[in-house]
């Protein structure tokens, strides 16, 4: 059985305009916890962490830009291996840098 995550959220954007991106993140077991984000096309952070790591932490990035007038924020596990867990994600917010 292969349990695999794909979350993702399309929302209105300015092109040209530069936003911020935070979420919570923790891993959720012992073998392998993949984490690829992306925004739009572009794979804006990769994290593989292990339930050694399993506390929550906070990762946040100011440097996306709008290139189209809507954006998709994407969350995925897609080349983590099988094992049934994957990753527990929370707070995701994605602010208008002003």
């Amino acid at each position: 059985m292969v349990f695999l995550l794909l979350a993702q959220q399309t929302k209105l954007s300015k092109i040209g305009k530069k936003y911020k991106l935070s979420f919570g993140f923790k891993a959720n077991s012992s073998i392998q916890n993949i984490l690829n984000v992306r925004w739009g096309n572009k794979n804006v952070l990769n994290l593989e962490k292990t339930e050694k790591d399993a506390v929550w932490q906070t990762y946040t990035d100011d440097k996306l830009e709008a290139t189209t007038t809507s954006a998709t924020l994407s969350f995925d596990n897609l080349n983590e291996k099988e094992d049934g867990f994957g990753f527990l994600i929370d707070a995701v917010k994605v602010q208008l840098c002003q």
